[in-house]
């Protein structure tokens, strides 16, 4: 009997299990998984010896077992329209990994005697972990007054606040059964449910998580008011202690906290949701919704095979990607599973868990059901209400901790409602398939491990853009065929091309990013760099081929534009480059001007009309040096911009030997050389200021803000001392405000001598 605690126990702690180097979470969870399916698979064996077949088959001869068995067998047969096959059999692992644990789920439980008092237990030690772990970081932040970093830093022993969020709240409801049966330790159960309100309330401040938390709230009262006969009052004192009290004091922690921190109250967090267009995170899931959906009418039988939706969501989002970055999930796993399995996948997975609601239905429903069978009902269908909505905003479906929690209800819900056993013997041939597909499975996850270790490596420099270390000697040993894909859907391959490029190995790269575009064909980092690598080995027009290709699938990506740019520049194609650069506005940023003024400056002569900037935007006094760099290039050219520069800093060495009239001399030739820096006439005017010539001082600082929009405050700052000296006081403290709303601190202080106490 201890040894099946022990193994449930075992489960319930998937979410304990380290990163151990992976590049993401799920992988080290899925290898645990089939360690713990393995051993539990020998542990029966020796128990059961030659009755292991007989006892699976009675116990798991259940539509909700066989509904999650021919999901995985329709979801292999979807891997005939994956576009990366290694990718589908990855995500099949996993399901298989966890169809295997449902199994063993089934099976412990079907053990244990006191099924609710074995519950209370796993649920009441999670859950104090889970809190502590959130609790604890938001009180040394909140004692250093720094809670702005929310997402990153309560997210408990999950990795991912949204996960915590509904391990939370999925045990809500069980918390409230407990108080209300009178069922463990009410103290206990009481604080842990004021903490899970004011956590959801104040620490992660979610929407889709209170949004949740509501929904359930109203689903257990009209649940409660119907087994109570509709007696209103009777329902809201039942409820009183164990729900609303938790709610009302987590609200009024949430407006307290919000008065004294950075974070937003509950009201103004849920005001949002009306402001699809203004909200970005709001109007992006709104089209990876549409996305999802046209790619299922695409194929809306079998879907676009399991696992796929990662790079098949590219084509979507391509016209708006501006990095790597791309939709990897669609954020509502019903459109997912229905983008990827077809309308056959979708229906039998959310089939599985609609068919216990169902029988859950009917016994709060059922007239003859005792009041605390209805009761329990109705936590279980409420829990279970938590994985349906978090589905709709999120991808649970990926998360093996979130999988792990909704295998624990189902099997619960198996044991409980006593549903009768099928009468077909297909339990009998799925038993057999699964424990031969097991060593396969382990295999596979430890495969996948060291990749994912791998990965993280790979991925670190690619961020950094560092790939000094590892050694390639050391890089060619990595895995990178399975999977294919990091978790972002990067082909490794082509991170991989990255490191040779760095060491200019352009041909061994070569073969890496041609890889790359079988791997991912629709995210075009291998077209750009493959272009770039034949760039460098002289085959200009294969080059420009690749890059063009990757320029036009994804535009704003900043890194297919300068591998284009480069590829043009080879061919010496200024009149293209200035095309492309032109078809960008408004899109641009200052590293497409940056590329395109440092490239156009080593093409035309300086001052060429034929390349004129006008009308483009370039906003030069952005503080960019490459930028204006660049764009002092092309005006002047390399020569006088070098020139400007040494006359500048000789006059800047005059100005600290206080030699004014030295410093305004070098000032002025600098700016003759290079009239397009505006400092030079600033710090011209400065000197000439010093040494009492106000007049040509205001000559130039005139020049600089009406006529160049010069927006120093440096600049508004000496105009109004001379100006206040002239008599226009006016005018004067009007550059002085100027000055002193930017912060200058001169600014602040003749402010405040000559604007304001005068």
């Amino acid at each position: 009997m201890r040894n099946n605690y022990f193994f449930l126990a075992l489960y319930a702690c998937i979410g304990l299990v380290p990163y151990l180097g992976a590049a993401d979470k799920v992988v080290p969870q899925i290898l645990y998984l089939n360690i713990v399916n393995a051993s539990a698979f020998i542990y029966i064996g020796l128990v059961q010896k030659k009755k292991i077949f007989k006892e699976f088959s009675t116990i798991l001869n259940n539509w909700t077992f066989i509904l999650y068995f021919l999901f995985f067998i329709w979801s292999s047969i979807t891997v005939i329209n994956s576009l990366n096959v290694s990718e589908s059999i990855h995500t099949l692992g996993e399901i298989f990994s966890q169809l295997v644990s449902f199994l063993f789920l089934i099976y412990f439980l079907s053990k244990i005697n006191n099924l609710k008092k074995v519950f209370f237990y796993i649920i009441i030690g999670l859950l104090t972990i889970e809190i502590v772990s959130v609790i604890v970081p938001y009180l040394a932040e909140l004692s250093q007054d720094s809670l702005t970093q929310r997402d990153s830093i309560f997210r408990g022993y999950t990795g991912n606040i949204n996960i915590l969020a509904y391990i939370l709240l999925i045990k809500f409801p069980f918390l409230i059964y407990f108080q209300i049966t009178k069922q463990g330790y009410y103290k206990l159960n009481f604080l842990l449910t004021v903490l899970i309100v004011f956590i959801i309330f104040s620490i992660f401040a979610t929407r889709s998580a209170m949004l949740t938390l509501f929904f359930i709230t109203i689903l257990i009262f009209c649940f409660i008011m119907f087994i109570r006969s509709f007696h209103l009052k009777q329902t809201f004192t039942t409820l009183l202690k164990p729900l609303f009290l938790p709610l009302l004091i987590g609200l009024i922690f949430n407006n307290i906290e919000s008065s004294f921190s950075t974070s937003q109250s509950f009201q103004s967090r849920l005001s949002t949701l009306t402001e699809i267009e203004e909200d970005k995170s709001l109007s992006q899931r709104a089209r990876y919704y549409q996305a999802a959906f046209e790619s299922f009418l695409e194929k809306p039988i079998m879907g676009k095979g399991i696992g796929t939706w990662e790079f098949e969501s590219i084509p979507y989002e391509r016209l708006e990607m501006k990095n790597y970055v791309v939709p990897y999930h669609a954020h509502n796993d019903y459109l997912e599973v229905l983008a990827e399995t077809g309308i056959v996948g979708m229906i039998l997975y959310f089939g599985m868990i609609f068919f216990i609601c169902y029988h859950l239905l009917r016994k709060i429903l059922d007239r003859e059901t005792d009041q605390d069978t209805k009761l329990f009902s109705i936590f279980l269908i409420t829990a279970l209400s938590v994985y349906l909505i978090d589905s709709l905003f999120n991808f649970p479906f990926d998360r093996v901790i979130q999988q792990i929690h909704l295998f624990f209800l189902l099997a619960i819900s198996i044991h409980f409602l006593k549903l009768k056993p099928l009468k077909s013997n297909l339990i009998t041939k799925i038993i057999p398939l699964i424990l031969i597909l097991m060593p396969a499975s382990i295999y596979s996850s430890s495969r996948i491990m060291r990749a994912s270790q791998h990965q993280a490596i790979f991925l670190r420099a690619f961020n950094l853009g560092d790939y000094s270390t590892p050694s390639l000697g050391v890089i060619d040993q990595f895995e990178m065929n399975y999977p294919s894909l990091s978790a972002t859907s990067l082909p490794m391959s082509a991170v991989k091309g990255m490191y040779y490029i760095t060491q200019k190995k352009y041909r061994e790269a070569i073969p890496m990013f041609r890889k790359g575009i079988k791997d991912n064909p629709y995210l075009h980092i291998s077209e750009s760099f493959l272009g770039y690598s034949l760039d460098m080995i002289g085959e200009k027009d294969s080059a420009l081929y690749y890059t063009k290709k990757a320029f036009d699938y994804m535009p704003k990506n900043e890194i297919h534009y300068a591998n284009y740019i480069n590829s043009l520049y080879q061919l010496r194609d200024s009149i293209t480059i200035k095309k492309v650069f032109s078809s960008l506005h408004p899109d641009k940023s200052s590293y497409h001007d940056e590329i395109y003024l440092l490239t156009m400056a080593s093409l035309v002569d300086p001052g060429s009309t034929d390349f004129t900037l006008s009308g483009l935007d370039i906003n030069i006094q952005s503080g960019n040096d490459r930028l204006k760099r660049g764009y002092y290039s092309l005006q002047v050219g390399e020569t006088d911009m070098f020139k400007a520069d040494e006359l500048y800093q000789t006059g800047m060495y005059f100005f600290e030997q206080e030699n004014y009239t030295a410093a305004a001399n070098f000032f002025e030739s600098a700016n003759k050389k290079n009239p397009y820096e505006l400092v030079y006439k600033e710090n011209a005017a400065n000197a000439y200021l010093k040494i009492g010539n106000d007049q040509r001082a205001l000559e130039l600082l005139n020049d600089l803000i009406d006529n160049y929009n010069f927006e120093s405050p440096k600049a508004y700052y000496l105009r109004g001392l001379i100006l206040y000296e002239q008599g226009e006081k006016e005018k004067a403290c009007n550059d002085l405000t100027y000055a002193y709303n930017k912060g200058i601190l001169q600014g602040t202080r003749i402010y405040d001598l000559m604007c304001l106490q005068n």
